[in-house]
């Protein structure tokens, strides 16, 4: 069951993916975990055909000792320029099955809802900023997981090269670091808020506009008087 009636928390973040598609969500931490270590394997091996190459160039190696660099290189290359087009075609793929998998099952369950559920403001806010795209929502919020990795690792694997060659750099880096990333979350934070309370308005802008012009509010705008008002305006 991939949806439970519990709070969710950050470990959901991950586990409503894994239910959702467990081959989607492991290809994509494959993926997120080698882009990361890209960079850094680059440094490496650069500096391999480096060393090498001058090696050739004094004629202490035979010039058999750069193809493994340059097949390396070659490689990450060609990867860097494809590996962004296939990666949106799974994306595609993934996107749709992410939909039919779960927007039948919010549909469920927001038909199931009582009415005074319905009829309360912060619930219907609530509703209104996860229902409708729960399937984007929850790729989303697997995707953030994924950045945080992506950035954990890309970090260490330059702070231990740096550590290796100019210790102190990598310490002042290192240091630097750690007050912008507690900007960064606050900022993220008063994002989300403004985020959020922007989602009560439009939601109200929605029901609104929904009254006034749907075939559905007819009986409504009769009620209330609407229509007359909005003739003579």
């Amino acid at each position: 069951m991939i949806l439970k009636q519990r709070k969710y928390g950050y470990i959901d973040m991950f586990i409503l993916s894994l239910r959702t598609s467990p081959f989607y969500t492991v290809f994509e931490l494959v993926v997120t975990i080698f882009n990361a270590l890209i960079p850094t394997f680059s440094i490496f091996i650069t500096a391999n055909f480096i060393t090498n190459a001058i090696a050739v160039y004094n004629e202490e190696a035979h010039i058999s000792a750069v193809y493994t660099s340059v097949g390396l290189l070659t490689g990450i290359i060609l990867y860097n320029e494809v590996a962004g087009t296939v990666m949106k075609l799974v994306g595609a793929r993934r996107a749709i099955f992410y939909r039919k998998r779960l927007t039948p099952l919010i549909l469920e369950r927001h038909a199931k809802l009582d009415y005074k559920h319905i009829e309360n403001s912060k619930t219907a806010d609530l509703i209104n900023r996860v229902c409708p795209p729960l399937a984007d929502n929850v790729w989303r919020m697997y995707e953030q997981i994924l950045d945080v990795l992506n950035l954990i690792i890309y970090i260490i694997g330059i702070m231990l090269t740096l550590f290796a060659q100019i210790w102190w750099v990598a310490l002042f880096l290192l240091v630097l670091s750690i007050p912008i990333m507690y900007v960064a979350t606050k900022a993220g934070q008063s994002s989300y808020n403004a985020d959020r309370e922007m989602s009560k308005i439009d939601r109200k802008v929605q029901y609104l506009s929904n009254v006034m012009r749907s075939r559905e509010a007819v009986e409504e705008r009769a009620i209330y008087g609407f229509t007359e008002n909005l003739n003579n305006r």
